[in-house]
């Protein structure tokens, strides 16, 4: 009787002991971190467009974070500020271009170490561009807001600061609207997730 009521007492505290530290007692706790990444995208012409003016492109993206190697795809759309376009200045202060901003865009991106995904959601005007018609050189910044993950980024909320800078390329003699190009980026990430 003595060995059976010790069982019982441990097994209470065993009980106890989970009880206490369960996940629960938690519940609504958050952390923050932080994310950096350099990309390559490429990008072309979509098959398709959001409602709004301007052409949609789909892209493919690579890069290193400072959680891995990580890769991507989205679509987005960008169209002229007014009519007639907004003149601007490139970074290098002396090129000019046109103003462009964004109409819509969707992306994920996937980080390879673990394979968990990061989804994110544009929204009109989130991101601004500058492109020089002639040369086709553009540079672009903004923030983007993310929508959700999976893995470790489950739940996750929050946005990424951008800046790219690319060319875009016209095949000579091509419909309108066709076009293809690169650019390499900077994303900075600041996610919320649930514990």
């Amino acid at each position: 009787m003595g060995f059976r009521r010790s069982i019982g007492i441990i097994i209470g505290l065993v009980a106890l002991t989970l009880f206490v530290v369960s996940p629960h007692a938690e519940e609504g706790e958050e952390t923050t971190i932080s994310i950096e990444s350099t990309n390559t995208t490429t990008f072309f012409s979509a098959p398709f467009n959001f409602d709004g003016p301007g052409v949609a492109n789909y892209a493919i993206f690579s890069g290193v974070s400072n959680l891995g190697k990580l890769t991507g795809q989205g679509v987005s759309q960008s169209a002229f500020t007014t009519d007639p376009p907004t003149p601007c200045t490139l970074p290098d202060g002396i090129t000019q271009g046109v103003a462009l901003e964004l109409v819509d865009h969707v992306a994920v991106t996937r980080f390879e170490r673990t394979g968990d995904l990061l989804f994110e959601r544009g929204e009109p005007g989130d991101l601004k561009a500058c492109l020089n018609f002639a040369t086709g050189i553009f540079h672009e910044e903004g923030r983007v807001k993310i929508t959700g993950g999976t893995g470790r980024f489950s739940g996750a909320s929050g946005f990424y600061d951008a800046m790219q800078d690319g060319q875009v390329l016209v095949p000579p003699g091509s419909a309108a609207g066709l076009q293809f190009g690169y650019a390499t980026a900077t994303y900075r990430y600041t996610l919320t997730i649930p514990k």
